[in-house]
């Protein structure tokens, strides 16, 4: 079921991404940061997540994640969070 195992938007190793206009709605996590293959720098502009649990989830590369314009919606599940960021986090973090 989507509620319970849906992703979004996956990111790996990725430079300077850009990222605009974009939705998701009625998944578990809608953007995932994948440490396994590197991660994703760049500017998020736009993004709706309306989701069961994490609407953004995982590291941010050093040189950071710039998010403008962002709505972050969590409505289920035992600790639905907006934004997630870890002590484990390295990298710059603006919205």
């Amino acid at each position: 079921m989507q509620m319970d195992n849906g992703e979004a938007f996956i990111f790996g190793k990725s430079d300077w991404q850009y990222v605009y206009n974009t939705f998701c709605f009625g998944i578990t996590s809608g953007t995932v940061h994948r440490d396994q293959t590197g991660m994703c720098n760049g500017n998020f502009l736009g993004i709706g997540r309306t989701t069961a649990r994490r609407p953004r989830r995982g590291p941010v590369c050093a040189f950071g994640l710039l998010i403008t314009n962002g709505e972050f919606v969590s409505f289920h599940g035992p600790d639905p969070t907006m934004v997630e960021v870890r002590s484990t986090n390295t990298g710059a973090y603006a919205s």
